[in-house]
C-alpha cells in the first residue's frame, strides 16, 4: 500500500471523525491482540474513503447471490452507480488487492474472481466492535439505521459481531431510540 494511502487512513481520517480516530490510535498503541489492528484499519478506511465503502458493499451484495465476484463486474456496478471515473478500474483493483491481503477475499478458481470471506474476522472486544459499527454508520449515507440493519451492513461483510443493543447503548458513540414495539434505531451521538 502506498504511503499516501496510509497517511490518509491513519492521520487525515481524524478530520472526518476526531473521536473515532482518537480511539483507533489509542487502541492500536495499547492492544495486545494483533487481529484488532485490522478492525481499526478497516474502520478508518471506511471513514476516509467513501469509494472503499461503496466497493466492499457491492462485493457483499454480489457475494450473497453468486458463487464468486469478479473485478469486471464490480467495475461495471460501480460505474453505473458513480459514473465513469478515470481511476475506477485501478481503484477497484487496489481495494480487491487489499482485501485479499487481509484475508477478506479468497481466490476463486477463475482468474480475477474472488470469494468473500463473510464474518471471518472476530474480535472478543466489544468496544472495538461498537467502534467499527460507529465508523460504518458515520460513513453510511443514512443518519440512523435499525440496530439489526447496522449489524448487517454489506460493507461489514468480513466481520462477525457479537455486540448487543445494551453494549451499543453504553458506548460513547451512539444514541439508541426505541420506535414502536421492537424497532431500535441507532444514530451517532456526535456526527
Amino acid at each position: 500500500m502506498k504511503i499516501d494511502f496510509l497517511l490518509n487512513i491513519w492521520l487525515h481520517s481524524r478530520e472526518e471523525a476526531p473521536g473515532l480516530w482518537r480511539f483507533a490510535v489509542d487502541w492500536a498503541r495499547t492492544t495486545s491482540h494483533p487481529d484488532d489492528h485490522l478492525w481499526l484499519h478497516y474502520g478508518l478506511t471506511l471513514l476516509y474513503y467513501p469509494f472503499f465503502r461503496a466497493c466492499v458493499a457491492a462485493m457483499d451484495q454480489y457475494g450473497r447471490y453468486e458463487d464468486y465476484i469478479t473485478t469486471r463486474r464490480l467495475i461495471r456496478h460501480l460505474a453505473a452507480d458513480l459514473g465513469q471515473l478515470g481511476s475506477l478500474e485501478r481503484s477497484v483493483q487496489r481495494v480487491v488487492a487489499s482485501l485479499r491481503d487481509w484475508g477478506a477475499l479468497a481466490d476463486a478458481e477463475r482468474r480475477y474472481a474472488y470469494i468473500p470471506k463473510t464474518q471471518s474476522f472476530i474480535s472478543e472486544n466489544l468496544d472495538v466492535q461498537s467502534w467499527l459499527l460507529a465508523c460504518a454508520l458515520h460513513a453510511h449515507p443514512a443518519e440512523e439505521l435499525p440496530f439489526a440493519d447496522l449489524l448487517r451492513l454489506p460493507e461489514l461483510f468480513p466481520f462477525r459481531f457479537t455486540v448487543g443493543l445494551a453494549e451499543l447503548q453504553a458506548a460513547p458513540w451512539f444514541i439508541v431510540q426505541r420506535q414502536g414495539a421492537s424497532w431500535d434505531m441507532v444514530r451517532l451521538r456526535n456526527p
